[in-house]
């Protein structure tokens, strides 16, 4: 199955690579996620490719599981970005729904301060019976379960930009970013 997602960070595509392409702002971003338990499995680099492969635990949420708390389960995602080509590859293997997730990525500016980062998916399910069903579930739910690590990169990015600009560029919502981080480190 396939899906078609973008996401749209306000800053240049190359600061967005360079974030992209940087361990810290991973460990940062799944940090700030919420994620109950991720572990860096390997990150290199290899001339213009940057590669990094997390293991990380994950809610599945199935309809028909009721209330019940969802199960974590184990899931790897291997991303690669070349910084030459400002282009990615996504690949996320989820054991228990013998799911494979791979897609093609590409960071393009959209404007004077902003770019759009374009994700072509390609959704397959080993299970038997049962896989275009899951391939349908997941891919709706995408977008979705996306929102929190593109929010907390816009925040990152926000973050480590700050410093460069006076006080009066930044915008709205990394003064409020912020003022909510001074409010939780004085409680």
């Amino acid at each position: 199955m396939k899906h078609h997602a973008s996401a749209r960070y306000p800053a240049p595509a190359d600061a967005v690579l360079h974030m992209f392409t940087q361990q810290e702002f991973h460990r940062r971003k799944l940090e700030r996620i919420g994620l109950p338990e991720f572990h860096i499995l390997e990150c290199r680099e290899q001339g213009d490719e940057f590669i990094i492969r997390v293991e990380r635990k994950v809610a599945v949420k199935l309809p028909g599981l009721g209330r019940r708390p969802p199960a974590l389960s184990t899931v790897v995602h291997t991303e690669s970005w070349n910084r030459a080509t400002g282009r990615g590859r996504i690949d996320v293997q989820m054991a228990a729904l013998r799911l494979t997730m791979q897609c093609d990525a590409a960071i393009t500016d959209a404007g004077a301060d902003a770019c759009v980062v374009d994700y072509d998916w390609t959704l397959r399910s080993a299970m038997p019976i049962v896989g275009h069903t899951i391939e349908r579930l997941v891919a709706a739910n995408m977008d979705k379960e996306a929102a929190p690590e593109h929010a907390a990169g816009i925040a990152l990015l926000a973050e480590d930009r700050a410093p460069t600009l006076h006080p009066d560029q930044r915008s709205a919502s990394a003064a409020r970013a912020t003022t909510r981080r001074r409010r939780r480190a004085q409680k």
